[in-house]
């Protein structure tokens, strides 16, 4: 996933003093949006600003952005040269290829894990292992 959280919003917020039952007490977070965050997903502006106000903070204090250029390096934009992500690094062998190319909802979780990039390529592998099998 391109944007993700770079500190424990739960854990920042508990340091706050904002404990879950006091956030759900208070109705400041809804306990859909605070499975979100504990799940690392992203949540709208509205509870962002929410986070913000309780933590003092800004949103470029909460996310980042990180490339989804799977492997090797890639521009950063000023020309200069940046680290690609770890995830995308990993060995891509356990992947079910079989699955991937039949499972809409597993394509979306490996596109948020290694990007777009990379389940393009993924998909166009399995589809030529199922053409070969097909074959024989």
């Amino acid at each position: 996933m391109p944007i993700q959280y770079k500190i424990d919003i739960m854990q920042a917020l508990k340091d706050a003093g904002y404990n879950t039952n006091r956030i759900r007490q208070e109705k400041l977070i809804g306990q859909a949006t605070l499975q979100q965050i504990r799940h690392g997903k992203l949540v709208s502006w509205a509870t962002m600003e929410t986070i913000c106000e309780l933590l003092q903070c800004q949103p470029g204090d909460l996310i980042e952005y990180i490339s989804n250029e799977p492997f090797g390096e890639s521009r950063n934009g000023h020309g200069e040269q940046k680290e690609s992500s770890d995830k995308a690094n990993q060995d891509l062998s356990d992947i079910d290829l079989y699955r991937l190319e039949h499972d809409p909802l597993y394509q979306i979780d490996m596109a948020q894990i290694y990007g777009m990039n990379v389940l393009a390529d993924l998909l166009e592998q399995a589809r030529q292992q199922s053409s070969t099998e097909t074959e024989e």
